[in-house]
C-alpha cells in the first residue's frame, strides 16, 4: 500500500502531513476547491486521498462527497480566515486617553 502510494507523489520533500483545519473529506475537499480553484486538483500540490487507508482518485471523491452541506462548511472556515479580527478597542486607548471620562 505505502508503495502504492509513493508512486503518487512526484516528490516526498514537499510533503506535509497535519491536522485538518477543516474535518470530514466532503468539507475538506470543498474547502481545497473554493480556496484554490479546479486547477490545482492537478497540480503538484492537490491533496492525495485515501478511503479506507487505499489511494482514491481526487476527481471522483470531489464528485461523490462535495455536496451543500460540505460547501457552506468550507465556505465559514474561508469567511472566517479572510475576516479581520474583531479587535479589543480597550486595549488600543491612546496614551492620555481616559476612556470618555
Amino acid at each position: 500500500l505505502f508503495q502504492e502510494a509513493s508512486a503518487m507523489i512526484q516528490s516526498w520533500s514537499r510533503t506535509k502531513v497535519s491536522q485538518a483545519r477543516v474535518q470530514g473529506l466532503g468539507p475538506n475537499l470543498s474547502y481545497f476547491l473554493l480556496r484554490f480553484g479546479e486547477g490545482a486538483m492537478r497540480g503538484p500540490d492537490a491533496p492525495l486521498v485515501f478511503v479506507d487507508g487505499v489511494p482514491a482518485s481526487l476527481q471522483d471523491q470531489c464528485a461523490a462527497r462535495i455536496n451543500e452541506d460540505a460547501i457552506r462548511s468550507a465556505r465559514l472556515v474561508i469567511q472566517e480566515e479572510t475576516q479581520p479580527r474583531q479587535r479589543d478597542m480597550r486595549s488600543e486607548r491612546l496614551p492620555g486617553d481616559r476612556g470618555g471620562v
